[in-house]
């Protein structure tokens, strides 16, 4: 072993066994022997299943995801990896919301949805034609920006050139093949009553540039805490927005699942369930769902930037050691 890789002595062929494993088992810390074993199983691990391109795909796929495991980190770009033009992957599903990517050149059909559709660029650039009761609105998506288009509206994506990106995308979902976009819906409420929309690209890469890092402690303050954190807005029921941040979060839990999506660094995320704790490491270009009602907490290592999405109105926080204790 000690002349390794030279090849073994004359020994009995019980002992060449033994010393071919360990002479592989010394491998296992080497950097070279990691990174190929990581290029490997995400390569074989296809997150998300086969590329979608018929109706009998989405539902066969539909049926799959309710039963995958959960608590499960997802990277985006393994989805990614290897789908052809004008395809999708269904990867988990989040309450009424299935989380998926795309690619391809050719437009999309006119769709809407029963909720708000959530969109980010994660390469390439696009606009999006949205048909509302003021005629047809149209916005530039660049690599980095999140739209959300909202509920009940049909909208086409136009690419410009190939582009890859993320959804989280309503289950009640209606398509059209028209050329034109079909008559938009009557306004739910009064004119003047109505919540007016804004139709707006959030850069994520610029906003991520100028926000300050959170450094979490015992004595961090609700002021410091609101500086590094970028509200972008809702999706339904969910507060969307980002943040930058070191140490470790308080406990909370949720109504509904929460969405977290990691930019930069890494998040070591702890869960508990009835069968004790989970803990996870959530890489950036990965995603992770936690289900509603399982207290959770997160630390930075040694920071991150995310995106989140939380069913803020139904959040409970906890600084207790165990919160199901208290």
């Amino acid at each position: 072993m000690k002349r390794h890789p030279a090849p073994p002595s004359q020994v009995s062929p019980q002992i060449a066994e033994l010393l071919q494993l360990a002479a592989d088992l010394r491998e296992l810390p080497r950097d070279t022997f990691k990174a190929r074993l990581r290029d490997e199983l995400i390569g074989e691990a296809q997150v998300g299943g086969k590329p979608l391109i018929t109706y009998e795909d989405i539902m066969q796929r539909l049926v799959e995801i309710e039963h995958e495991p959960k608590l499960v980190p997802y990277d985006v770009r393994a989805a990614l990896r290897g789908l052809p033009d004008s395809a999708m992957r269904f990867i988990t599903p989040m309450d009424e919301w299935i989380l998926n990517v795309s690619a391809g050149r050719e437009h999309s059909h006119w769709e809407k949805h029963n909720g708000d559709e959530l969109l980010y660029v994660i390469d390439g650039a696009a606009d999006i034609k949205i048909a509302t009761v003021d005629g047809l609105k149209t916005t530039r998506l660049e690599s980095g920006s999140l739209f959300v288009c909202p509920d009940g509206l049909w909208h086409m994506l136009v690419p410009r050139g190939r582009v890859e990106a993320f959804y989280a995308t309503p289950r009640d979902t209606e398509a059209s093949d028209t050329k034109n976009p079909p008559r938009p819906p009557k306004p739910k409420r009064k004119p003047h009553k109505a919540k007016p929309q804004h139709y707006v690209a959030h850069d994520l890469n610029a906003i991520l540039r100028d926000l300050p890092e959170l450094r979490i402690t015992d004595e961090t303050t609700k002021e410091e805490a609101d500086a590094a954190v970028h509200t972008i807005g809702a999706m339904g029921d969910r507060s969307l927005g980002v943040m930058r941040f070191s140490g470790p979060t308080p406990w909370e839990r949720h109504g509904g699942d929460e969405l977290l999506y990691v930019f930069e660094g890494g998040v070591d995320l702890t869960t508990l369930t009835d069968d004790g704790p989970v803990e996870r490491r959530i890489e950036a270009g990965s995603f992770f769902v936690c289900p509603r009602g399982l207290w959770h907490r997160q630390a930075a290592r040694p920071s991150a930037a995310i995106l989140y999405g939380t069913p803020a109105k139904t959040s409970q926080h906890s600084f207790a050691e165990d919160p199901r204790l208290e």
